[in-house]
């Protein structure tokens, strides 16, 4: 499995207000989050943890969250796959790549140091500044600061980062902050991730979601970990990994006593 599949497929994964990040803060937490409901529970999950289609068909105002998702998974692929294929250097780096499929719908450029013993082995560290960079029908702006090491003999990677995007779709602007830790081996494909990050608008109230257990697993497949998605008026969405890719979604209304929703899948 390829550095960036493992990254993109098991990503799932930004850090720092409980777990990783080396005492970060965390994402600042909207100021008048969304109330957390039985109605938009799964939908709401859904945006923190599964690929959907924008403008798909949910309830609510969860509706116009821009694949949070897919904006998490975008970014962590583009600061942490493009990055280990820039060259072999120790000074500084500064090198511009397309986004989108085309390579035409804006850019990323990332500035930093770089150390390599070889072709196989190295590290970086550095900021991704992202310029109108379209994916996924969103559009991205801000920065990404990350340190990066890899060691392709043995297989082993780790990550870290943290940043503050503006992203917008379908009219829609949206402010996301975002930390992250992920360590793993390509060879045998296994994965553990932590994240935190927070997403809101002018339109929309927004949520924050972080890992309380790491998210764990193999080849992109999580068995097990536990994601905490904190609404408004003491309300929580609890995802807890099941195996194989499954969890189950808890909520708690505000009175200390979660009920289970319904099972999601990550893909």
């Amino acid at each position: 499995m390829t550095f960036k599949k493992s990254l993109l497929i098991s990503f799932l994964s930004f850090s720092g207000i409980i777990v990783g990040c080396g005492g970060s803060s965390g994402p600042e937490a909207p100021q008048a989050p969304i109330v957390l409901t039985s109605e938009n529970a799964i939908p709401i999950a859904n945006a923190a943890v599964v690929y959907a289609e924008i403008g798909s068909s949910v309830t609510g105002a969860e509706a116009n969250i821009p694949q949070a998702k897919k904006a998490l998974d975008t970014i962590v692929n583009i600061a942490f796959d493009k990055n280990r294929q820039i060259p072999s250097v120790v000074q500084g780096i500064t090198t511009s790549i397309g986004c989108g499929p085309d390579g035409t719908s804006g850019s990323t450029e990332f500035n930093g140091t770089g150390d390599t013993m070889d072709v196989l082995i190295g590290s970086n560290e550095g900021t991704i500044t992202f310029n109108n960079c379209v994916e996924f029908g969103i559009t991205i702006n801000g920065s990404f600061s990350i340190a990066s090491s890899w060691n392709g003999t043995t297989g082993e990677y780790s990550n870290s980062g943290s940043g503050n995007m503006s992203l917008s779709a379908e009219g829609i602007s949206f402010s996301m902050g975002l930390d992250y830790t992920g360590n793993g081996n390509d060879i045998t494909g296994a994965f553990s991730n932590d994240f935190a990050f927070s997403i809101f608008s002018p339109q929309f109230p927004g949520f924050t979601a972080e890992t309380t257990q790491s998210l764990t697993g193999f080849y992109g497949t999580i068995e097990a970990g536990t994601i905490l998605v904190t609404g408004g008026n003491n309300t929580y969405l609890e995802i807890i990994f099941t195996g194989s890719g499954w969890a189950d979604v808890y909520l708690d209304s505000g009175d200390g006593f979660p009920i289970l929703q319904d099972a999601i899948y990550t893909y």
